[in-house]
């Protein structure tokens, strides 16, 4: 309230003193940028016929007052984050009528105990009903998936921070506006409360995109690095540069997060990014995907950034031999091996955050509380 009122008893000054400011000429175009143009050299005119005989009262005002028209200025002319609105599947929503087809287990092994499906399966854990099914892609699939995705990382390789911060701030925009839909997909594919759903689904997504969007670029500029005596006439620097395409092979548990997780450090850094995804999570990717999509065409970004696969475990090892360019693997650490295991033979980077399940370890009870509130959805 003080700022204020000096604001306003130095502009009355200002006023008073110097009287009112020259009148603005005429603006040929309703143009906003030249409008403000046209408002800053107008203060400018009157700054400058006070500067010989000026008090600190009126430059403080008059300086507030540019400001003002700075800030004016930045908010109007900063590009307006677009809306996406991708329509929900009606399967989102279970039927108490009995009339949904309930899943039948003996489907999983009814062509071999050591074979995989033909297909992959969707149904909700918590009702068992069926959801559908969705194609095994092959080892062809999978390096045509990479291949689209190569295609667009070229072209996104060279974007802008400001292209990929609008993109994360069109994501941001999407999920918190249609947090309903995304949470009651999530349900229905793993089986979770709305209020798990709601807090680690949206919750840790919105907050990831948060930060990216304000720390992003800075945590990959350039950096200097200090050199020995043998080298005082050399300037060493690290600069971060998109790896490629991505590879990820994601659980369950999580659909939505998981899902959005790598995509978003991926995207931001200017690669491109292929999803495999759990069999027991394959469902979600129909409406996630669309959502995807219309997210980089709003954004202006190549759609085919983001690529899906889905099916078992033959899937995901073609991915790890598919080339790409950096592998991303969450699960448990038995799988974890097996993947670092094939990824090293091509000496592809591969990253797996710490979590899973320990076959045969038995979690005290302060662990397992831990888990049950805050890392797990309904057992499959």
């Amino acid at each position: 309230t003080y700022w204020v009122r000096c604001l306003l008893l130095g502009q009355i000054h200002t006023y008073m003193r110097f009287g009112p400011p020259p009148p603005l000429p005429p603006v040929a175009t309703p143009d906003l940028a030249s409008a403000l143009a046209t408002l800053a050299a107008a203060f400018a005119d009157v700054l400058s016929a006070a500067a010989a005989d000026i008090s600190w009262q009126s430059a403080a005002a008059l300086a507030a007052s540019l400001c003002c028209v700075y800030l004016l200025g930045a908010v109007l002319l900063s590009e307006p984050t677009p809306r996406v609105d991708v329509p929900v599947d009606e399967d989102v929503e279970p039927k108490i009528d009995g009339s949904t087809a309930k899943f039948d287990a003996a489907l999983l092994t009814a062509e071999g105990a050591r074979r995989e499906p033909s297909v992959v399966y969707c149904w909700d854990p918590s009702s068992m009903d069926m959801l559908g099914t969705l194609p095994v892609a092959s080892a062809e699939d999978v390096a045509a998936a990479v291949g689209r995705a190569r295609v667009a990382q070229a072209a996104w390789a060279g974007s802008t921070w400001g292209a990929r911060r609008r993109l994360l701030r069109t994501m941001l925009r999407f999920v918190t506006e249609n947090q309903r839909a995304i949470a009651r997909v999530a349900v229905r594919e793993s089986g979770k409360t709305m209020v798990d759903a709601i807090f680690g689904e949206i919750l840790v997504t919105c907050e990831k995109l948060k930060w990216t969007i304000a720390h992003g670029e800075a945590a990959l500029r350039p950096e200097r690095r200090p050199t020995g005596t043998l080298a005082m006439t050399k300037r060493v620097k690290v600069e971060w540069r998109p790896v490629g395409v991505v590879g990820a092979i994601v659980p369950w548990n999580y659909p939505f997060h998981n899902v959005f997780n790598p995509v978003i450090s991926a995207l931001f850094a200017g690669n491109g990014i292929v999803i495999k995804v759990s069999e027991y999570a394959s469902w979600s990717t129909l409406y996630y995907g669309r959502a995807l999509r219309a997210i980089l065409a709003a954004a202006g970004a190549p759609t085919d950034l983001v690529q899906f696969v889905t099916g078992y475990g033959s899937t995901g090892a073609a991915l790890v031999g598919s080339g790409v360019d950096k592998l991303i693997f969450v699960g448990s650490p038995s799988v974890g091996g097996h993947v670092m295991r094939a990824a090293a033979a091509s000496l592809t980077p591969a990253g797996r955050p710490p979590g899973g399940v320990r076959e045969g370890a038995r979690a005290d009870a302060r662990r397992a509380w831990w888990v049950s509130i805050g890392c797990a959805g309904a057992r499959r």
